[in-house]
């Protein structure tokens, strides 16, 4: 953690985030020049602008997608039939797809979770009765040329770090 820019709670994490993230990567540099720059971001600081920026510092990031306001990324999921297994509970598949206001293209990755569906009928002891699964959907953006494991644990990684300075 290089810096934090505290907000007041009515304005969007992402306001101002751009100028804030090249100034953290420039103080950084001048620091260590030789050093490879990494982030991982959540959701409120995906956008085109900040992508772009990173991309063109030469930074590897990973940043959570906020598909849902996305339609082609929900087609995307939505339509597809074959997903790759990542572990006995998660899939994947990944693309490289380019944001309509965007001039690149990006890797995105789509991973799936299956999660048991809560039933909101009476308990019963039904010993028959199957389980209904539906899946929770994560997508990120990166850079990052390592497999799909990888980035995962990458960008998982900044939750484990959030944990750290919330006890702190």
């Amino acid at each position: 953690m290089l810096d934090v820019l505290h907000r007041s709670g009515n304005v969007h994490a992402s306001n101002g985030a751009n100028a804030f993230v090249r100034q953290c990567i420039d103080t950084l540099r001048r620091q260590a020049p030789s050093h490879l720059v990494e982030t991982r971001m959540d959701s409120a600081f995906f956008n085109e602008t900040i992508i772009d920026s990173l991309a063109s510092l030469g930074v590897e990031f990973s940043v959570s997608v906020p598909f849902e306001c996305l339609t082609e990324l929900k087609a995307m999921i939505e339509g597809r039939k074959r997903w790759r297994c990542y572990n006995s509970e998660s899939s994947y598949f990944e693309t490289d797809w380019k944001p309509k206001s965007s001039g690149r293209c990006y890797r995105f990755v789509f991973i799936r979770q299956g999660v048991a569906e809560q039933r909101k009928k009476p308990v019963q002891l039904d010993l028959f009765e199957p389980q209904a699964y539906s899946y929770e959907v994560k997508v990120i953006v990166t850079n990052k040329i390592v497999n799909v494991k990888k980035v995962l644990a990458f960008h998982n990684g900044r939750g484990s770090q959030e944990n750290i300075f919330r006890r702190t």
